[in-house]
């Protein structure tokens, strides 16, 4: 068989796994929280952690993977990630204690994000003249996998059991691995010499650089809260939503995100492409979001203030692509791979560490004990997104300060 034909076969096995690495990043504990409580009894402390524990496993690997993923080349880096995270899903549903849940979440992350590393790479060889494009498909695609970790998979685990629901992504992942071990023979480019550090350290000096990770993490730091963690968990808790309706709401939520992939590059086209006015634009809709859901919780509006505030929220967690744009325009075509990597790798690590907040927040509000599912004050909530309005006006704060990147002003 023809080497450019098995690269495509393993590229789109690559699309089908990141479709599932993109699913499992809300799965825990987002989609499962009651039941572990009611079965482990774990804290929610320990519960944001496990979904720390992925988004720092994908950050590390953006930074590591990142940097080694022109030397070693795309279908070795996939390889790589695959066969981590599907041993770690297989790994978590058998689990009990929550130290090796953390663990193996941690695990699970480091393959999902090295699934992108690997899958951006191979992209960027077999269709270096429609990255963009090729790109904004993917992600448009994949970016569903959280519509489907949040209702269908709530609907699995209310009708079978949160173990058989998380094995779902463990039959995929293996399944996807086999199809990359039958068609890998051949394809490894030759691993490349040179120093692997210094692009990494040219990216670091530069201050715009800088801003724009500052001004994207944040972003993603909030929206990640409430898809991953406890989106469904403050529907029920506040709005004494069912868990079937808190997931449609949630739901929503990541159809918004996944579509914007596409929306964002017209409403860019429609502010006459300039980068500048669309980041601002998404700093005003995060801070107003998280400031509308601090208010509903505290001053106790109506639960569809909280909903309203979900979706604004929603819409600058969408516009990855436009933000990638941006870090590519600032910086040498050479540096495009590594400029994106880190990138990822600053939002997942705002992701982690708002989760971690997050989670010790909510632990003050346990009373010490944990024996079956905790019904959490608004109060708890209204603090959580307190902190996160500060950090949204910390973004807006660097959106502002960035130059405009837009290649037809210059």
């Amino acid at each position: 068989m023809d080497i450019s034909i098995k690269k495509k076969v393993i590229f789109y096995a690559g699309v089908i796994l990141m479709f599932m690495t993109s699913m499992n990043k809300v799965l825990v504990p987002n989609a499962i929280f009651d039941e572990l409580q009611n079965e482990l009894n774990i804290s929610g402390k320990m519960l944001a952690s496990m979904a720390s524990g992925f988004m720092c496993g994908y950050a590390v690997s953006q930074l590591a993977l990142g940097v080694l993923s022109s030397k070693f080349g795309g279908i070795r880096i996939l390889l790589f990630g695959a066969s981590v995270f599907a041993v770690g899903s297989i790994i978590f549903p058998f689990l009990s204690s929550p130290e090796l849940m953390i663990a193996t979440r941690a695990l699970t992350g480091i393959g999902a994000g090295t699934v992108f590393i690997g899958l951006a790479k191979i992209m960027g060889d077999l269709f270096e003249d429609k990255f963009t494009i090729v790109l904004g498909s993917v992600l448009f695609f994949t970016y569903f996998g959280p519509v489907v970790g949040n209702l269908p998979m709530v609907a699995l685990v209310k009708a079978t059991s949160w173990r058989i629901a998380m094995s779902l992504p463990a039959i995929v992942a293996s399944a996807v691995l086999i199809i990359i071990l039958i068609f890998m023979r051949g394809t490894f480019k030759p691993v490349q010499k040179g120093d692997t550090l210094s692009p990494l350290w040219t990216l670091c000096r530069s201050k715009n650089t800088w801003l724009i990770f500052i001004a994207s993490s944040v972003v993603f730091g909030s929206s990640y809260f409430i898809s991953s963690t406890a989106g469904n968990k403050i529907l029920t808790d506040i709005g004494k939503l069912s868990a079937y309706k808190a997931s449609i709401v949630v739901t929503i939520f990541a159809i918004l995100i996944a579509g914007n992939n596409i929306g964002g590059s017209i409403i860019l086209k429609l502010l006459g492409n300039k980068r500048k006015r669309i980041m601002l634009l998404a700093g005003f809709f995060h801070l107003g979001g998280t400031a509308l859901c601090a208010l509903s919780c505290y001053f106790g509006w109506n639960i569809a203030f909280i909903i309203a505030s979900f979706m604004m929220i929603a819409i600058p967690a969408g516009l990855f692509a436009i933000y990638c744009t941006v870090i590519k325009e600032l910086h040498p075509p050479q540096y495009t791979g590594l400029a994106v990597a880190i990138l990822n790798f600053f939002a997942f690590v705002a992701i982690a560490g708002c989760g971690n907040i997050a989670g010790s927040i909510l632990a003050r509000f346990e009373n010490g004990t944990i024996s079956g599912a905790v019904n959490y004050p608004p109060q708890a909530y209204a603090i959580i997104f307190s902190i996160f309005s500060v950090f949204a006006i910390c973004g807006l704060t660097c959106s502002f300060l960035l130059p405009e990147t837009n290649p037809d002003k210059k």
